[in-house]
């Protein structure tokens, strides 16, 4: 039972912290005037966010810690690319 504790726990931890990740993405696309959702291209930018996305959709369904470490450790992932671009000027 603990562990679906910790499960939940981190499945609302993780939920917010890839909303900022994402919200960081925008912020990027929308100073560039770009629509993720319609580009004409497929850049890295947008890959790495479709794919942050995607690990963001399947929180909920994680049901054990290793899913959940697993989630976690692309966060840190798109962490660093996002502090990357921001870095640079581009976020």
């Amino acid at each position: 039972m603990r562990e679906l504790d910790d499960v939940a726990m981190k499945q609302e931890i993780m939920l917010e912290a890839y909303a900022g990740i994402l919200a960081s993405f925008w912020e990027y696309f929308d100073g560039r005037h770009i629509d993720p959702e319609h580009a004409e291209r497929e850049t890295t930018e947008i890959t790495m966010f479709r794919k942050a996305r995607a690990v963001k959709d399947s929180i909920l369904g994680a049901q054990t810690m290793k899913e959940m470490n697993e989630i976690i450790g692309q966060f840190k992932l798109f962490k660093f690319y996002v502090e990357e671009l921001e870095r640079d000027g581009a976020a």
